[in-house]
């Protein structure tokens, strides 16, 4: 999710999923996954990262930004090097009728071109998150991002400008000390 090559396979912290849960309700498709990181019981995934779909004929190669996006509820945590093409696709998927509602973890970071082009323009809501987010597959050496995240909800709404909310992750948010829970999606997918 962060920005950079070797963060690119970086992915959202269990804590974070149970929080979006806790918000927006089950999520069915994980559009931007690996299979080791996945945080839906089904998944597509990023073009440049192999990612696989359990269907009928076993495990096929799928790319997030090319397949139809079959679901109720998807989350999507795109890799931050290029977003806008994950928004946009998004924003596609749920205007066909394909999804009916995306969330997306991303920076907060409303003065970019790329927010103003592409978010403002697709959200329904925008819930900017409290604190940062230190994404899982660093080790524990590893700094946290220099900014804010945000839930970003693309789903069919009227053309007025989205609504706006704040979540405190402190409910969800491991304590200092203690053993963060286990993925709870870990077992749903196969290695």
């Amino acid at each position: 999710a962060i920005s950079g090559q070797s963060n690119q396979e970086a992915s959202t912290p269990a804590w974070v999923m149970r929080a979006a849960t806790s918000r927006f309700g089950s999520f069915d498709l994980d559009v931007c996954a690996l299979p080791s990181n996945a945080k839906a019981p089904r998944l597509v995934g990023p073009p440049s990262m192999y990612a696989v779909e359990r269907g009928l004929g076993g495990l096929v190669a799928v790319d997030g930004l090319v397949s139809y996006w079959h679901a109720a509820l998807a989350w999507c945590n795109p890799p931050y090097s290029d977003i806008a093409p994950w928004v946009r696709k998004a924003r596609t998927e749920v205007n066909a009728g394909r999804c009916g509602r995306v969330v997306m973890l991303l920076p907060a970071k409303p003065g970019e071109g790329w927010f103003q082009r592409e978010v403002w323009g697709s959200a329904a809501e925008i819930v900017f998150l409290s604190g940062r987010i230190r994404f899982d597959g660093y080790g524990h050496a590893a700094p946290g991002p220099s900014f804010g995240s945000c839930f970003v909800v693309v789903a069919p709404r009227p053309v007025w400008a989205p609504s706006f909310a704040r979540m405190d992750l402190g409910p969800w948010r491991p304590k200092r000390g203690r053993k963060a829970q286990p993925d709870m999606f870990a077992a749903a997918v196969p290695a």
